[in-house]
């Protein structure tokens, strides 16, 4: 009888001790299986009073009389995460609930006929009755109608322990709510009721959905059942049926496997209702004009009780087309796109093609993704933007500039300090001045083939204009007091970090091994002691010397050895306005140097730099480090000064190197040695492959190296750390 419709199936995953079980229902041909997918079992079940049905058959058999079409049963998923499997027939009047636990099964008639099912909560239901059907279809087999036939019943346990609700009470209206297309049981929160009322107001709540109605909500129902609910209604504007065109025109038998509360979604935290519908009833003011309703799949339609609107948003046609495509579109005509919800109030639909899609439209989460898209991209600061130009005209003479004090931007020429794209002057991106300043504008860049066309002489007067300034910088550094708001500035974006960095230090365990002699050996030397037990035939018998791991929680017997090797070259201070990179650089130096403080005894650590002009620029010298705030900021300052006055290029492969090179030496007199390089991950302007990198991190096996990039300029640091051994370098931006 049904070897032509197709299947309808519902998949439903269950809880408890079958957590890792999905239910699967076909409305259709009434099967049930329970699917565990990670091993691939499929286990059926009956569903259904396969004995009444039976005698049914043999007395219709005996009288000749036609039997109704069986009653097919559809799957509720309400009670699933208690494992309990919830049916009823659509137009007929069976309930059924399956207990799986404990292999039993339910099952009771109404006394009418249901056009839906919606469980307010393990001891009540709403049933919707078909009043027509019932009329319609009734026989000396059916239960007696009610006297006067309600819409609406309301379905109670007697007791506690009773499997189904067995009283039923009708519900009186003086609306005409004849369907419920879905229903949600917890309705809306105290906050979401003030917000689309505009009042403040604290009741419980049901929220659902009629085909004459955006969304109801009545208010008090089900707890209050005994007094008055008042239902609040959002009306849907009436529609000229007669031009629209029929969404399903399938045979009846096809029409009525059709669940149109299936892709209902409420989100109660964004008291919205979401649901699917096809590009034929949105409405022609709910289309944007930039969509093209040709390459559009379906709408979702998105009812938004606290701004009180409705919005459509179109879901597009998939880029890939096949046919399975063309097939699912005549299979399931009425099923475009399915719609179901995330855990986090999100979205996620599939279409007709296979495309999976995930969807945030609660405000909530809107703005939570949009800072998260701001942060990720630097949109909350203000980046400078580099633009590349050239100036054709030549250097003159090396000088700093006036000073603007209105700190106006300027780009080129040669008259300002703090400008862009110029010559002559200190600023960024020109070319001949003595050294940079950045005035926080965004840059325009010279090419480097125009900043190589300058004068050797102008070069040497540059170059010695920038040492005498460097000189006097330094100077400043240290005869100035200690700026308290600025070390606050700097420690403030690390300071949760130095807490966990600390405690993390204190809980360091020995690592060195010592040499001595390892028993339990199967070769080496001959264990005196173990000479019985070799003559009962134990191979165990010998020792040799070797390393020993120490104990867990053994304590430190030598310091353990770091060197910070740190980028304070010119691009650290170019690109600062772009990412950052150079106040990441000092923020992480006074991590190191605030978290190590008071760990002498088992710490032993320097720090030096890297630039264009050396490869071991001391900051941070090993037994003399920094004992306070004052000493910690003049060595930021010092790293500071020398990013802005030092000349161009790039030492990073020889300071690695030396580093290296150094704790290599001293290795068998510390607990543990390690080289922490930080880089900007600018080697492509410089030519330096990646591979030649790894090779130096790994170049000793006593001490270990590692690269942090703290800047990079598109994917240079990505695309570093793909190329370099796996564990050996990291991201930090």
């Amino acid at each position: 009888r049904r070897h032509n419709l197709v299947a309808r199936p519902r998949m439903i995953p269950l809880g408890g001790k079958f957590s890792n079980i999905l239910a699967i229902h076909d409305e259709v041909t009434g099967g049930l299986v329970l699917v565990e997918p990670t091993s691939g079992s499929i286990l059926p079940v009956k569903v259904g009073s396969g004995v009444v049905d039976t005698v049914k058959d043999l007395r219709n058999r005996l009288t000749g009389k036609k039997d109704t079409e069986h009653e097919h049963l559809r799957m509720i998923p309400d009670f699933a995460a208690d494992n309990r499997l919830l049916f009823f027939s659509p137009g007929g009047k069976k309930v059924e609930l399956l207990d799986l636990e404990n292999g039993i099964a339910y099952s009771m008639d109404m006394p009418f006929n249901l056009k839906s099912l919606h469980p307010l909560s393990e001891h009540q239901y709403l049933a919707i009755a078909d009043i027509e059907s019932t009329i319609e279809n009734q026989n000396q087999d059916s239960a007696p109608i009610p006297t006067e036939i309600s819409n609406m019943y309301l379905l109670k346990k007697e007791l506690d322990s009773d499997p189904l609700p067995n009283i039923i009470n009708p519900v009186s209206q003086t609306t005409d709510i004849s369907q419920i297309l879905a229903l949600e049981k917890k309705g809306l929160s105290d906050f979401g009721l003030t917000m689309a009322l505009g009042e403040k107001i604290s009741v419980s709540n049901t929220m659902f959905t009629t085909p004459d109605s955006y969304a109801n909500i009545a208010m008090g129902f089900p707890e209050l059942e005994f007094s008055a609910n008042e239902v609040l209604t959002w009306p849907r504007p009436e529609v000229d049926e007669s031009n629209r065109k029929p969404q399903y025109s399938g045979n009846f038998t096809s029409k009525k496997f059709i669940d149109k509360s299936r892709d209902f979604v409420f989100l109660n935290d964004s008291c919205q209702i979401v649901r699917p519908v096809p590009v034929s009833e949105v409405p022609k003011d709910g289309v944007a004009d930039h969509v093209v309703l040709g390459h559009t799949v379906a709408f979702l339609e998105v009812i938004d009780l606290l701004a009180g609107k409705v919005r459509y948003i179109p879901v597009p046609e998939s880029a890939q087309s096949s046919s399975y495509n063309s097939w699912y579109k005549q299979t399931y005509p009425d099923k475009v796109l399915s719609l179901t919800e995330t855990s986090n109030e999100g979205l996620v639909t599939v279409d007709n093609s296979g495309t999976v899609r995930l969807w945030e439209t609660g405000v909530a989460n809107l703005e939570r993704s949009l800072a998260e898209w701001r942060r990720m991209v630097g949109a909350e600061e203000e980046n400078q933007l580099t633009i590349e130009r050239d100036s054709g005209k030549d250097a003159e003479s090396p000088k700093h500039g006036k000073i603007d004090e209105k700190n106006a931007p300027h780009v080129g020429g040669n008259t300002w300090a703090g400008g862009t794209g110029g010559r002559d002057t200190a600023g960024l991106g020109g070319k001949g001045g003595p050294y940079r300043l950045d005035a926080g504008h965004n840059v325009h860049q010279l090419s480097d083939t125009e900043k190589a066309n300058v004068p050797d002489h102008i070069k040497k007067a540059a170059r010695d204009m920038n040492r005498s300034a460097f000189k006097e910088r330094l100077r400043e550094i240290k005869m100035s007091e200690h700026d308290a708001q600025m070390y606050a500035q700097y420690k403030a974006g690390v300071s949760k970090q130095i807490q966990v960095l600390r405690t993390i230090l204190q809980s360091l365990q020995a690592k060195s091994q010592d040499r001595t002699w390892l028993k339990n050996q199967t070769s080496g030397e001959l264990d005196d002691n173990r000479l019985i037990d070799g003559l009962t035939g134990e191979k165990s018998i010998y020792k040799k010397r070797g390393d020993q791991e120490p104990e867990v929680g053994a304590p430190q017997e030598k310091p353990k050895r770091l060197k910070l090797v740190v980028d304070v070259s010119g691009s650290m201070y170019r690109f600062n306005g772009h990412d950052q990179r150079l106040e990441r650089m000092l923020e992480s130096s006074l991590m190191v140097m605030e978290a190590l403080n008071g760990f002498s005894d088992r710490f032993k650590y320097d720090i030096v730099g890297h630039s264009g002009e050396d490869n071991n620029v001391p900051f941070v010298l090993a037994g003399k480090t920094p004992e306070n705030e004052k000493q910690i900021l003049q060595v930021l300052k010092e790293m500071h000064a020398h990013s802005q006055f030092c000349m161009s290029g790039d030492h990073t492969l020889s300071a690695t190197v030396l580093a290296i090179n150094e704790l290599g030496l001293t290795a068998d007199q510390h607990d543990d040695s390690i080289v922490i390089v930080l880089s900007d991950a600018n080697f492509d302007r410089y030519g330096i492959r990646p591979e030649y990198f790894g090779k130096i991190l790994n170049r000793n096996d006593n001490v270990g190296a590692y690269a942090i990039f703290i800047g990079s300029l598109g994917n240079q640091a990505d695309e570093m750390i793909r190329r370099l051994p796996s564990g050996k370098s990291f991201a930090c931006m």
